[in-house]
Parts: structure tokens; sequence; C-alpha cells
């Protein structure tokens, strides 16, 4: 597959691409989604290019290669599986579930993905009625104020 691991950014141009790219994206359309300038842009789109994960054809339109959009792929779920847990499981409100996996999706390794991805699917298992009382148990524990002083990080990136 890919040699080197991809940069934090370089996976949010993947991702981009393969949760709006289905007909192919502009130059100027990444830069809109993404917030960077348009040399920005076309530098990172030739490094992924260069790297076989997405190619641009005539007109501009930029489109993800078969290596490309199984990695988007790959990347999306990350993500919605991470927003999934801290929304669904521990209750933390959508946008900030979506700013904070965000924060947390490229650092994550395959292997914890991987098993996140299966908790969820043991978590999606269990009654009803257990799951509730799980975020019931968690949300009280929350309210603890261990972590009050923790400042966190503005998020600056495509979904912010």
């Amino acid at each position: 597959m890919i040699k080197n691991a991809l940069t934090a950014a370089q996976e949010d141009y993947v991702e981009v691409l393969f949760r709006h790219g289905k007909n192919g994206l502009r130059v100027t359309d990444l830069a809109d989604y993404l917030g960077c300038r348009l040399p920005t842009v076309s530098r990172t789109v030739a490094t992924l290019v260069d790297l076989d994960i997405c190619l641009k054809k005539d007109r501009g339109s930029i489109f993800l290669t078969q290596t490309g959009k199984k990695l988007g792929e790959q990347i999306a779920h990350r993500h919605d599986d991470i927003v999934f847990f801290l929304n669904k499981v521990l209750g933390v409100n959508d946008t900030q579930a979506n700013d904070d996996a965000c924060r947390i999706e490229h650092g994550l390794s395959a292997l914890s993905a991987q098993r996140l991805h299966a908790f969820l699917e043991s978590y999606e298992s269990l009654p009803q009625r257990i799951r509730d009382q799980l975020r019931h148990d968690i949300e009280l524990g929350a309210n603890d104020n261990s972590f009050s002083s923790i400042n966190s990080q503005e998020v600056r990136g495509w979904r912010s």
C-alpha cells in the first residue's frame, strides 16, 4: 500500500475526496472544504498524485485512485467510529464529538481503531437497557470535575 504514513492534513484531503468527491473535486472545492489556500492545496494534491492516492484529470477534476478510495473509506470509518463512541457511548454532544474526533483520529493506530470498532459492534449488540445504564453511569462519573482545569485547543480544520 502506502510506504510512508500520510500526514494528518493529507488524510483530511483523502477524507474530503472520499466523502464529497464521487464526481471529482476541483482545487478550489478542496480549498473551500479544507479552509486552505489554493497553492497549499495544489502542492498537497501533487504529493497525493505522486503517492498514487489521487489523480488529476483534464479540466482539473481530482479523483481518488482505487488505493485512495480504500484509504478514504478507512479514514472516514475511523472518524465515524470515534464520533459514535464519543456521542452514543460517552454522551458527548454532536458538535463536540465531531470536533474531538478530528483531534483524535489522526493519532489513533490501526490496532486501536480495529479494537474500537470491535468494541462498538459488541456495544451495539447489548440490550438497550444495559447501554442506557452504562451511559447513565458514565455521565454521573463525569460530574466530578477532575478535568475542569484542562484547556482544549481550538480545532482548525475542514470540519470546524
